[in-house]
C-alpha cells in the first residue's frame, strides 16, 4: 500500500483540496492520511470550525485517516508548525511521500530552495533594520539566487521549503509532491474553487456550497445551525485584554514568539486599547507581522510557556478514520515509533511529556468551547466521537 501524507488545516475543507486529494490519489498513492491543526490554526486564530467537524468532513471526502497536530505546533511559527507536523509524519512509518498544494508546482525548485537556506547567514543589519524574519530571509536570498527569493514570496511554497527542513531534522525519508494551487491564496474565487480565507469570511450557504464537496458543505451547515460555527476570538476579548493588564512583564516574556523585548510594548499598548484589533495594530510592526502578534494573544489566553513545550509530538492522535483508516492503523501500529492515541484514558500511562500535552490540549479545547457562538459545556476532548467510516 502506498501511502502519502498531508499536512492540512482544513478549515474549512473546500473544493481545492479536494482537487488536491484526487490528484495525489491519481499520481499513484492508494491510501492518504492528513495531520491537521486542533481547534487552533497557525495564523493565531481559532479555527473556525471545531477539529471534530473537520475531521469529519475530511474523511466523509475521501481521506483515509486524520491525525491531530497539537495546539503547542498548530498554532506557532511556521518552522515549528512544519517541524511538528513532519515529526508526526515521520513517527507514523508509513509515509511514501508528502504531498503539498503549491504556487509552482515544482518539487526540485522547493528543494533547492531548502537547500539554499541551509547556508544562509542572515546579516544583522537587515534585522535591525525592521524588517520581519521572513522578509529579512528573502532579501538575503535574492543576493544569492532572485528565484529562491521569488519562491519565497509565495504562502504554499515557503511553507514547503519548511517541511523540506522539518524533515531534514527529524529523519523523514520521503518523497516530495507538489501538486500545482488552482486560484489563488486569498481574494476572489476561480471557477469552483476558492481560499478557505474567502469561505471563511463570506459564509453564507451560498458560498459553502458553492466552494465545498457537497459532503463537507452538509457538515459545515450542521455547525453553524447548531450555534458551534464560526468560532471567533473576539468572545474572550475582555479577558485577554484583562490578562494583559495584570500579567507581569516576566510572565510574558515566556510566551512564545516574544523577543527582543516585545513583551513591554505590548504592556504598553494593553493599557490603552479597547479592543483586540486595537490592540494589535498598535503592536504590529515591520519586525512583527500580525499573524506573529496574533498567536502571542492566543498564547497569553492559553497560558502557554515555551519552557514547557516538548521537543517532540508525544503521540499520535487519531481525530477520525476513513475508508481504509483501519488498514493504515495497523500498518502504523506495526511501524510507528509513538504511541497510536484514539482513547484519552491511554495518555496517562505515556509519560510526563504526553501528559502535558494532552492537557494543554483540553485547556485549548475548554477555551474554543467558549469561542463558538453558543458556549458549549466543557469536556470536549472526552466526550466528542471520532468519526470512524
Amino acid at each position: 500500500m502506498r501511502t502519502a501524507a498531508i499536512v492540512a488545516e482544513y478549515n474549512p475543507f473546500h473544493n481545492g483540496h479536494a482537487h488536491h486529494l484526487r490528484m495525489t490519489r491519481e499520481a499513484g498513492f492508494d491510501a492518504v492520511f492528513a495531520v491537521m491543526s486542533g481547534n487552533f490554526v497557525q495564523r493565531g486564530e481559532p479555527a473556525a470550525f471545531s477539529k471534530w467537524a473537520r475531521a469529519e468532513a475530511a474523511v466523509r471526502c475521501g481521506v483515509d485517516l486524520v491525525l491531530e497536530l497539537p495546539v503547542y505546533w498548530a498554532a506557532s511559527s511556521a518552522q515549528q508548525f512544519a517541524r511538528g507536523a513532519v515529526s508526526i509524519i515521520r513517527h507514523t512509518g508509513v509515509a511514501d511521500v508528502l504531498s503539498f498544494g503549491s504556487e509552482c508546482g515544482d518539487a526540485d525548485r522547493i528543494r533547492k530552495t531548502a537547500d539554499l537556506l541551509r547556508s544562509l547567514l542572515i546579516s544583522p543589519q537587515l534585522l535591525r533594520s525592521g524588517s520581519s524574519f521572513a522578509a529579512a530571509r528573502e532579501a538575503a536570498v535574492r543576493v544569492m539566487d532572485n528565484d529562491a527569493a521569488e519562491l519565497l514570496r509565495t504562502p504554499n511554497d515557503t511553507l514547503a521549503v519548511e517541511y523540506v527542513q522539518a524533515a531534514r531534522h527529524c529523519g523523514l525519508d520521503a518523497a516530495l509532491l507538489a501538486v500545482p494551487r488552482i486560484g489563488a491564496h486569498d481574494g476572489d474565487p476561480f471557477d469552483a474553487f476558492s481560499s478557505a480565507s474567502y469561505i471563511r469570511s463570506n459564509l453564507s450557504r451560498q458560498i459553502i456550497e458553492n466552494y465545498c464537496p457537497q459532503t463537507s458543505a452538509q457538515i459545515l451547515l450542521r455547525e453553524i445551525a447548531a450555534g458551534k460555527a464560526p468560532a471567533d476570538l473576539r468572545l474572550l476579548e475582555r479577558e485577554i485584554l484583562l490578562r494583559l493588564r495584570t500579567i507581569s512583564a516576566e510572565q510574558l516574556a515566556s510566551v512564545p514568539d516574544i523577543s527582543e523585548g516585545l513583551e513591554n510594548r505590548i504592556l504598553a499598548c494593553a493599557r490603552s486599547a479597547s479592543s483586540l484589533e486595537e490592540l494589535a495594530d498598535s503592536i504590529k510592526t515591520k519586525r512583527y507581522p500580525l499573524a506573529r502578534i496574533r498567536r502571542i494573544l492566543l498564547g497569553v489566553l492559553l497560558g502557554t510557556d515555551r519552557a514547557q513545550i516538548p521537543p517532540d509530538v508525544p503521540y499520535l492522535r487519531v481525530l477520525a478514520i476513513g475508508r481504509r483508516g483501519a488498514e493504515l492503523l495497523r500498518a502504523m501500529k506495526k511501524k510507528a515509533d509513538l504511541p497510536i492515541v484514539s482513547k484519552m484514558t491511554q495518555i496517562e500511562s505515556l509519560g510526563e511529556a504526553a501528559v502535558h500535552t494532552f492537557r494543554a490540549e483540553c485547556l485549548a479545547g475548554e477555551v474554543y468551547a467558549l469561542l463558538q457562538p453558543q458556549a458549549h459545556p466543557a469536556g470536549a476532548e472526552w466526550t466528542s466521537p471520532i468519526t470512524v467510516l
